[in-house]
């Protein structure tokens, strides 16, 4: 899934950094056990923008409110 509107560029962005993300761990060992548990079984990832949320946090003294 991809977030609906997101300009080319940052679409094309998310791809290389979950790309990168996933090359990083393609040499993962796995215990004989755990690969025979997993073994046939797709693996869901999920890859959650958070920079946004946590920058809002960080700056929440900037939203002040203000009567005019």
């Amino acid at each position: 899934y991809e977030s609906a509107g997101a300009p080319p560029t940052k679409q094309e962005s998310y791809v290389r950094a979950v790309a990168a993300a996933l090359a990083r761990c393609a040499h993962l060992p796995f215990s004989k056990g755990l690969g025979g548990a997993i073994a046939g079984r797709p693996l869901h990832v999920t890859f959650v923008e958070t920079r946004f949320d946590r920058l809002a946090e960080d700056q929440s003294w900037l939203m002040i409110p203000k009567t005019l």
